[in-house]
């Protein structure tokens, strides 16, 4: 009988192992010099054009959606349409409940803390390296070597702490998570063009004017916000760098101070274009999601209103002309 405790079998089945292991590690390398990816985020309208570890580190630093060391990861494209799909159809990518609509499923992984694959589903064990390493081993029980005695105990508070956020669900807390937030003060929008006209108005800091002048792509675009939310937090001026004002309102009433021709005297590119500042200053920073589309879709300015009077009149039409009529007769 073929068995793994028979020695010949045992010796067939590590060469097959560990040819598995060799053509995986094939596919892994040709994925990351492969220039030509393109591919759309699962959440927001980003979309990735060259390395797809480029699309994992996008998901973790702006999404928090933890994948794992894209090192780590093979057969990314396949796995990354696994994933599309479950959100698509409105399915958690941790527990694998289903909701009514996409609404209902981003509140409850952002209340639930569901920012992660489900780990004990099979179905993701081809997707990463560590699998194809030990024959017999997945990647759980590798890790669980050294404390497998324990593992049952962080299963139970897991289960206990996600039993816990779900009492702790507070409805108004969604209603300001789904805001868009001011860069230079704690108002709070429903639309960005309500965001950059406040911006404009009140602090007189033409925001996507800025960026387009800048000509920065989507990153440079993420440190400079994080950078302006990260000297508002410590409550020094991004534009001088006066950092003896101790308080919030002492900020706010330093930057009202300045004209609007001191707003556009914005720091250069040695003090933000820092890897340090592709961490988000603040969880779910939904301005993050847009910065593509600012000074395209988005805008700065008043926001455009629709009046009767604004209307073209339907009657002022060339078929109304009578030699037209005519001719068409």
């Amino acid at each position: 009988l073929m068995s793994p405790s028979v020695g010949e079998d045992r010796q067939l089945r590590e060469k097959l192992a560990l040819r598995r292991l060799e053509e995986v590690l094939q596919c892994q390398q040709r994925e990351r010099i492969d220039s030509t990816f393109c591919r759309q985020c699962l959440f927001c309208r980003y979309t990735v054009h060259g390395n797809r570890s480029q699309l994992i580190h996008h998901l973790y630093l702006i999404h928090r959606l933890n994948l794992g060391s894209p090192d780590n990861m093979v057969f990314v494209t396949e796995y990354i349409d696994i994933l599309s799909d479950m959100i698509r159809r409105n399915q958690c990518l941790y527990c694998e409940e289903y909701f009514a609509d996409n609404r209902a499923l981003m509140e409850h992984m952002r209340i639930m803390q569901h920012r992660e694959v489900n780990p004990k589903n099979v179905l993701y064990d081809k997707f990463y390296v560590i699998n194809y390493l030990e024959l017999g081993k997945k990647w759980l029980e590798v890790l669980a070597e050294d404390f497998e005695d324990t593992l049952a105990t962080f299963a139970d508070s897991d289960e206990e702490a996600e039993e816990e956020s779900w009492n702790e669900w507070d409805e108004e807390d969604i209603e300001e998570e789904l805001a868009f937030v001011c860069l230079l003060c704690d108002k709070a929008f429903q639309a960005v063009p309500l965001l950059l006209q406040h911006m404009l108005e009140q602090h007189h800091f033409h925001f996507s004017e800025f960026l387009e002048n800048e000509r920065m792509d989507f990153y440079e675009r993420i440190k400079f916000v994080n950078f302006v939310r990260k000297k508002c937090h410590d409550f020094v001026c991004f534009i001088c760098g006066k950092d003896d004002l101790r308080s919030s309102d002492a900020l706010k009433k330093h930057l009202s101070e300045k004209s609007e021709e001191q707003m556009k005297r914005l720091p250069g590119r040695e003090k933000w274009n820092k890897d340090e500042y592709l961490l988000p200053t603040y969880e779910n920073d939904l301005l993050l999601t847009v910065l593509d589309e600012i000074g395209g879709e988005f805008v700065d300015g008043p926001v455009a209103e629709v009046h009767p009077e604004d209307l073209p009149d339907i009657y002022d039409s060339i078929l109304n002309d009578p030699e037209i009529k005519e001719d068409l007769q």
